[in-house]
């Protein structure tokens, strides 16, 4: 499965396949994908706003990890718990930085159009503190 960050949305795309004997393909990350992305309609049910948060690796080729939701306030910092932000890096810990996109909206969660995927569209709030 791979999640990427683009044009004001998150795409989660299944990467494990195998072509079947009359040309189909099948997916097994199918139910991964499936999972993920239940996650982000029941937050675009609610129509809550959230801090969209990724965790990335800092060393070798894999980068994003992958991608969820916090609440409204924001996320926590490293060194200091008490202290929430809606934006920037918020730590590292064995390798893998936390960063803090903003606060959004889902709007629309669809299914691609090519591959095994979804895109979860969402627009940016204002942080008006």
């Amino acid at each position: 499965m791979k999640i990427t960050l683009h044009n004001n949305s998150i795409i989660i795309r299944a990467t494990d396949y195998f072509t079947l004997r009359n040309g189909s393909t099948e997916y097994m990350d199918d139910l991964t994908v499936d999972a993920i992305a239940a996650e982000f309609r029941d937050a675009l049910d609610t129509g809550a706003i959230h801090t969209l948060v990724s965790r990335e690796r800092d060393t070798g080729d894999t980068g994003l990890l992958n991608v969820h939701l916090a609440t409204s306030e924001g996320v926590p910092g490293n060194s200091d718990t008490s202290q929430f932000a809606t934006e920037g890096w918020r730590g590292t810990t064995n390798d893998v930085s936390v960063y803090a996109h903003g606060l959004v909206r889902i709007a629309n969660v669809r299914r691609l159009a090519r591959g095994y995927g979804y895109r979860i569209a969402f627009d940016r709030v204002a942080d008006n503190r």
